[in-house]
């Protein structure tokens, strides 16, 4: 085994050098990334169910929450599929591997444009409540059609004339040449997603300080402003820590002087969304007042 890693260790994946460490590092990652998916999979359906099957929980903004749960479900699949056609080596086609890349960037940006749309509602509900038309569920079943059909067109134009090849040792994604691609990957997944959460919380927040500030005095108000603060760091910590590995590693494989990147530490920024996205679930849970009653009294009866 030993003298397999060692032939391996001078491959590389997306141009940069992917330097074996240890079969022990490398299972720790992966386990890592499998658990991830399982738990992220078994809540993400614990809070579907509880959505579907309590009368009370009914709502838009809950049908929003609902949607990102089958994204996340969607998405973890596809990863853990990807990623094990890589951690195993287990040859495909080349045309599957086009198949795993665009479905690998489709089912990220369905995660990610859930949490835009779940931002957006927030906005109906505390700065544009006087359109009510904004505040039923149409509306909200067209913000889930256009989400879902933004996620599926963003990825099109990085699919067009680049050579996604089965490579032993690589995952089937845009190698790291295309770089206008990677960046525009980055751009439309990321950072433009990024700064608009940041411009919708912010007029959120600006909204229910200015409502609250007659009563700023009593507990209420206070923590009330709390609470939403709380949401609202927890969504960006959630957000930047998904997507901030594979922009170091985006930055590091271009970087002339950095020749080799830990396999181990590679395989931990494919794991990073997963391990994200299982960290909004546990705080969905604890943080959603009527989804953490349904389930309390769920487990009280049992």
């Amino acid at each position: 085994m030993e003298k397999y890693f060692s032939k391996q260790s001078t491959m590389s994946v997306n141009v940069t050098n992917i330097r074996l460490t240890s079969l022990i590092d490398v299972t720790i990652v992966f386990s890592l990334f499998v658990t991830c998916v399982f738990i992220c999979i078994i809540l993400s359906i614990i809070i579907m169910f509880l959505i579907i099957f309590k009368q009370n929980l009914h709502s838009p903004m809950n049908l929003l929450v609902c949607k990102t749960c089958l994204d996340t479900i969607i998405y973890v699949i596809i990863t853990i599929i990807n990623t094990s056609f890589f951690y195993f080596e287990i040859r495909i086609s080349d045309w599957w591997c086009e198949i795993q890349a665009y479905l690998n960037y489709a089912t990220l940006n369905l995660v990610a444009y859930s949490y835009f749309i779940q931002a957006l509602s927030r906005l109906f509900f505390t700065v544009l409540y006087k359109y009510r038309f904004l505040l039923n569920y149409k509306s909200h079943i067209i913000l889930i059609i256009c989400q879902t059909s933004i996620s599926f067109i963003l990825p099109l134009p990085n699919m067009i004339n680049v050579d996604i090849l089965y490579r032993p040792r690589k995952l089937c994604l845009i190698p790291m040449k295309h770089i206008f691609r990677i960046i525009y990957f980055l751009a439309s997944t990321y950072f433009i997603l990024l700064f608009s959460l940041i411009i919708i919380y912010t007029i959120i927040y600006g909204q229910v300080t200015r409502s609250t500030s007659a009563i700023r005095k009593l507990a209420h108000g206070n923590r009330r402003d709390i609470q939403l603060i709380r949401h609202i760091l927890i969504i960006f910590m959630i957000y930047s820590f998904a997507g901030t590995p594979a922009f170091i590693y985006t930055i590091k494989s271009t970087t002339k002087s950095i020749r080799t990147v830990s396999y181990a530490r590679y395989m931990f920024v494919m794991a990073a969304s997963p391990l994200s996205t299982l960290i909004e679930k546990i705080s969905l849970i604890f943080l959603n007042t009527e989804i953490k009653k349904a389930l309390t009294n769920v487990l009280n009866k049992r």
